[in-house]
């Protein structure tokens, strides 16, 4: 009986040694395959703006086997925003080739594309790449970065916002407000505050599309671009256009999340406004900060900056609704009435 458990132990352990990698195959250890040649994209996602003029596309060939390899990358047109006017008549299907090398290594070339007529007035543009007709007298495969997104244009708001102080960038947006010396401006994804900056602010107008080009700090729990030496460069793209869509919110919302919604306009409804004892709005300074409160009890502060057009005017006794840029000053979140279409009394 022994000895049958003992040869039945034996044949265990042989089958488990058999599953167990190099022996599968047959093939010891030390004698594994070689890995697969990869052709792909460096990486899945450019990014550039036509000022940048040339784009440079990274294809790279992993783990060589000594064999020549071609590939074709294919300019999906039908699939892309962008026309082959935005990449100065880049090529529908361009031909790559790695020179026969092996060993543990990576081989690259590389494509240039111009962009520097690319037509973004009307919004970021995307062209998108693909690899194919892949040929090899060894085992080259496409690898899984086999397609290339470039988007031309300047990156959301929301992705240099994000990078937080010390974060350079540049991007563009729409004026939303001017206030003095300070800006806020806004794209379809966040909005920032550009302030203590006489030139900039003397230069633009609410409606203008910017392009700009600074360094983000904080003060008072706001991002900001903050005075000259901050702000790198700025250009008007143009004039007159439809500001971005207020968010609409509530104080809850609002008190709860500021740093979604800072330096953006929002819309709040069936709020009133505390006058303190004024019948008339004050501006600037602490004087110019109102308490709105709204049906479920929930406040915050009303700010009537300095040169805003209620300084002077009657405080309504009623229901109103905001709509204007939501800003914040240390833990005061603050509505900003700076416009007279700013507060519509309901």
């Amino acid at each position: 009986m022994q000895t049958l458990r003992a040869f039945v132990l034996l044949l265990a352990v042989v089958g488990l040694t058999a599953g167990c990698d190099g022996f599968n195959t047959g093939t010891p250890p030390n004698q594994q395959a070689a890995p697969t040649p990869t052709v792909q994209f460096a990486t899945e996602n450019l990014g550039a703006v036509p000022s940048d003029s040339i784009v440079t596309m990274t294809v790279s060939l992993q783990n060589p086997d000594g064999r020549e390899a071609t590939v074709e990358i294919l300019y999906a047109q039908q699939a892309s925003s962008a026309t082959p006017a935005d990449l100065n008549g880049f090529a529908r299907t361009t031909s790559i080739t790695f020179g026969a090398a092996s060993g543990d290594t990576t081989l690259t070339q590389t494509v240039e594309v111009d962009i520097s007529d690319a037509n973004i007035s009307d919004g970021r543009k995307e062209a998108l790449f693909a690899l194919q007709n892949l040929q090899s007298d060894g085992k080259a495969t496409l690898g899984e970065a086999r397609q290339l997104t470039l988007n031309i244009g300047f990156p959301p708001l929301s992705d240099v916002r994000e990078g937080g102080p010390g974060t350079s960038g540049i991007f563009a947006a729409t004026v939303t407000e001017v206030s003095g010396e300070d800006v806020r401006v806004q794209d379809e994804t966040a909005g920032i505050y550009v302030s203590r900056n006489s030139e900039f602010a003397g230069a633009v107008s609410r409606g203008d599309r910017v392009r700009i080009s600074g360094t983000l700090s904080t003060f008072a729990n706001q991002l900001q671009i903050d005075q000259p030496s901050d702000l790198e460069s700025f250009e008007v793209l143009s004039s007159g256009n439809d500001l971005p869509e207020p968010t609409t919110i509530t104080l809850a919302e609002a008190a709860e999340n500021p740093d979604e919604y800072e330096s953006e306009l929002v819309r709040v409804e069936n709020i009133t406004i505390a006058p303190g004892g004024d019948e008339s709005f004050q501006a600037g300074g602490s004087a110019g900060n109102y308490t709105v409160t709204d049906e479920d009890g929930n406040s915050l502060t009303l700010r009537i900056p300095g040169d805003s057009f209620y300084e002077g005017e009657a405080i309504p006794d009623g229901q109103i609704t905001f709509e204007g840029v939501l800003g914040e000053f240390f833990e005061d979140v603050q509505l900003r009435a700076r416009y007279g279409e700013d507060i519509v009394v309901q």
